[in-house]
């Protein structure tokens, strides 16, 4: 147990979850005289024996190649459906960048690009970071 004063930040460490599913503990704060302590906090560790959800690198590789080869394979059922005016303006790249030479922003025609990254929160979603150069 460790003691202060007013606000602070409270830092657990934990070694790794080798069971076969997730497991939780409570986190009891007290702070004598406050209102409201003490106070439980629930801390659940994923399985898997990592702070990642359990994935070894490779799952998520090997997911992330899998889910951007159906979606190159199957784009409206990703939710991508891209159009353009008849000249090629939005290109979806093997890699699932998407290059827009020719964006019309009220009026201006712009290039841009968004380029796909993971999202370490959420490693099977699909995010794009914008490009403007």
């Amino acid at each position: 147990g460790a003691s202060g004063t007013n606000t602070g930040t409270i830092t657990c460490s934990y070694t790794a979850n080798t069971t076969s599913g997730s497991r939780t503990a409570t986190v009891r704060i007290t702070a004598a005289g406050a209102t409201g302590s003490p106070k439980d906090v629930t801390v659940t560790q994923n399985f898997g024996g990592s702070d990642d959800g359990g994935y070894t690198q490779a799952d998520l590789d090997a997911k992330y190649e899998a889910g951007k080869q159906y979606c190159i394979d199957n784009p409206k059922d990703c939710g991508i459906n891209v159009q353009s005016d008849g000249d090629g303006c939005a290109i979806l790249e093997s890699n699932l960048d998407i290059t827009m030479p020719c964006i019309d922003v009220f009026g201006t025609r712009l290039p841009i690009g968004l380029n796909k990254f993971t999202n370490k929160e959420d490693p099977f979603g699909y995010y794009w970071k914008l490009n403007l150069e």
